[in-house]
């Protein structure tokens, strides 16, 4: 029989048995750890479930970190705030965290203090904070001034001294912090998890406690992962369906971090999770996420303002958001965006921009296999540098004062891998003045100084390289109801063009012969004289436009011959 009551007495305080539903008084609430806050005048148990009731204010003051595995979920439709005594605090949960309520660490105004810590910890089980019944979070962690920093030197594989760019001795960098150190080498994400050393922080150096698995070269980013208010230990998403709410924390042992979230501030740190930030709406994301599968994924109207590293995809499926701050580390930067705006300082990824469209790219892209790969965007004021290539297989694009800095500035413009009315254009181009390149699969357009008609200071070259694919230049205009659009063009060749004599047409958008063989120009006139080399030949086409509505049309020049220049100038005039 003693026995026996033994093993009771060691159930219950295990929580196995005895598990009750606990609710806060409904007179105000109190510290959780004094037992008048619970209308059964006793303190929250190991395997109890609880409820704040509205109305009443509960200050989380105790640590579950040692309880088998902690309440039985949260209902919060008060509010509960957590101490700001200082001290390590541990909420423990095998459950959701839900309710009507609010949670509190910290505020806009005074951080969650630096001598404190908040955990909540789901206990390796799929459970989320639930706040689609209108939970809201208000998680505001002492944040550091240097949440990232960068290698200075070169760090050999098994190296702990890690010399860095930026002192940060006086941050909240120390010892048994945790960083991921994230490599820039566009050979794919190679991020790796570690812990400063006792003593391990000099104005140059942070020393690991573990050396390196790999080589990092100079410019990795070293990530300071650890937070003051921390949420971990979910194999679902962390935080499912916040509206309005604040991430100021780290979310990390998660399986996946934050989604359906909108009009929310998410900031802190995300690391290691397949899926960092997916599903969200109007969101301000500041967050460093590092290390995760997904980045920041299939967001609508977003900022994302933060550094991203080391992520197999930085910002995926993203529509009409703002990305800046830094992508660097990731397998692809930016992944099938579209209507997005792309101003980040994007390096070191295998890819930068990759199948995106209707984005318009402001930044800067170094260091990559492919700046931009495939798809259909806008550049405006980019520079490219130290990249493969800067553009491969981009179908159609323009370019306006962009700076084509590295070996190779168009890579597969010219091959089966795009379709024959691809077209890519830069103006002003590599930040010049009046320069004109254009990319086509028939050849390369570039504008000339020397080498013009009278009235003319400039004419645009064809380097054809097909015998069966055009290459050409062309300018969008809209034709309004009853105008009629009058081109005017003059066209040198050198050599016998016979066999397909160079053109000057007008084409409609919707009805593009390069697109539909079946389709023909709307007015298309060709040289007089295709055997007449070394002399300016006229050519004229006119359209007006009998519908009610406007209508957007090519003006296109093309030749094809491989191995042949031409010249070509047009001048246009709409009427009335």
């Amino acid at each position: 029989m003693k026995r026996l009551g033994v093993l009771a007495c060691m159930l219950s305080l295990a929580g196995v048995c005895h598990a009750v539903a606990v609710t806060s008084n409904g007179t105000g609430g109190g510290l959780w750890s004094d037992p008048a806050t619970w209308a059964g005048k006793s303190v929250p148990a190991n395997g109890d479930s609880v409820t704040i009731a509205p109305g009443d204010t509960v200050t989380f003051d105790v640590n579950m970190a040692t309880w088998a595995g902690g309440i039985a979920g949260l209902t919060c439709n008060g509010t509960m705030n957590c101490s700001k005594s200082a001290g390590t605090y541990g909420l423990k949960t095998s459950a959701d965290i839900g309710g009507t309520g609010l949670i509190n660490c910290g505020s806009p105004e005074a951080v969650y203090p630096s001598d404190c810590t908040m955990i909540f910890d789901f206990d390796a089980k799929p459970n989320s904070f639930e706040c689609g019944s209108g939970l809201t979070l208000h998680l505001h962690c002492t944040p550091p001034a240097h949440p990232v920093v960068a290698l200075s030197q070169t760090a050999a594989a098994g190296q702990t001294e890690l010399s860095v760019d930026t002192d940060v001795r006086a941050d909240t960098w120390g010892p048994n912090k945790v960083i991921r150190v994230d490599s820039i080498s566009n050979s794919g994400p190679d991020s790796e998890l570690r812990t400063i050393g006792s003593g391990g922080i000099t104005a140059t150096t942070i020393t690991v406690g573990a050396g390196l698995t790999n080589a990092k070269t100079a410019g990795a980013r070293v990530v300071l992962v650890t937070r003051n208010i921390r949420i971990s230990g979910s194999t679902d998403y962390a935080v499912k369906a916040m509206t309005g709410g604040v991430l100021g924390c780290e979310i990390s042992g998660c399986t996946r971090a934050v989604t359906s979230c909108s009009g929310s501030t998410i900031s802190g740190t995300i690391s290691g999770c397949t899926n960092g930030i997916s599903y969200t709406s109007g969101c301000l994301i500041s967050a460093v996420v590092s290390a995760c599968g997904y980045g920041v994924a299939a967001g609508a109207g977003d900022t994302v303002s933060g550094t991203i590293s080391g992520c197999s995809y930085g910002v995926s499926s993203c529509c009409g958001s703002t990305v800046s701050g830094t992508i660097s580390g990731c397998a692809i930067a930016v992944i099938d965006g579209s209507g997005c705006r792309i101003s980040s300082l994007i390096s070191g990824c295998t890819t930068g921009v990759y199948y995106s469209s209707g984005c318009q790219v402001l930044g800067e892209i170094s260091g990559c296999g492919s700046g931009i790969y495939a798809g259909s965007n806008t550049m405006q004021g980019t520079i490219f540098s130290g990249n493969t290539h800067d553009l491969r297989r981009v179908v159609s694009g323009s370019a306006y004062h962009t700076v084509f800095g590295s070996a190779v500035d168009n890579y597969e413009y010219d091959t089966e891998k795009v379709p024959a009315w691809s077209y890519v254009a830069s103006y002003d181009h590599d930040g010049v003045p009046g320069n004109f390149k254009a990319w086509t699969r028939g050849g390369v357009i570039v504008s000339d100084g020397d080498t013009a008609p009278v009235g003319y200071s400039t004419s645009y070259m064809h380097a054809c390289t097909s015998a069966a694919i055009p290459c050409f230049r062309q300018e969008l205009v809209t034709v309004g109801p009853n105008q009629t659009l009058a081109v005017r063009g003059k066209i040198l060749i050198l050599d016998d063009h016979t066999a397909w004599p160079p053109r000057l047409e007008i084409i409609d958008v919707q009805a593009d012969p390069l697109v539909d063989a079946g389709k023909e120009a709307l007015a298309s006139a060709a040289i007089p004289s295709p055997r007449g080399r070394y002399y300016w030949q006229d050519v004229t086409v006119e359209y007006t436009n009998v519908d009610p509505v406007g209508r957007q049309v090519w003006i296109r020049c093309s030749a094809h011959r491989p191995g042949s220049d031409i010249y070509e100038v047009w001048t246009k005039t709409i009427s009335p």
